[in-house]
């Protein structure tokens, strides 16, 4: 079986030209399959739409949901169930935390829902 990484990038990153320049030479040394997703494939939405990216779990955003969360690094979303769009992005240390202080929030959306990516441990969060 072929390794594969999903390869984020944006034309903001300084370091993007760089990686861009090394993914070619990389996947024929290592073998390993790079999947890009660049402005023409937004790495939020996927391939399949709006939001359904193979990579996002989803759940109810409510207080008892929250507390099944792992408590480490996550990029997540809150959208409405039916949306096409995101009501809001971020990344976070303490995946848990914020999602217990999200639900006890009132979201302008009718039914709002969490899609996260829990991300390793120690993984610096990134201020853009």
């Amino acid at each position: 079986m072929t390794a594969q990484i999903d390869f984020w990038f944006t034309m903001g990153s300084t370091y993007t030209y760089l990686s861009v320049m090394r993914i070619a030479d990389c996947q024929r040394s290592t073998g390993i399959t790079f999947v890009d997703y660049s402005v023409s494939r937004p790495p939020l939405d996927g391939d399949a739409g709006p939001l359904q990216a193979r990579w996002w779990k989803r759940i109810a955003l409510s207080k008892s949901n929250a507390r099944t969360l792992r408590r480490g690094p996550a990029v997540y979303i809150v959208y409405d169930l039916g949306a096409k769009a995101a009501t809001y992005i971020g990344q976070t240390n303490g995946l848990r935390r914020r999602a217990a202080a999200h639900a006890s929030l009132r979201w302008p959306i009718p039914e709002p829902w969490l899609a996260y990516l829990s991300l390793p441990e120690r993984t610096p969060k990134l201020f853009c």
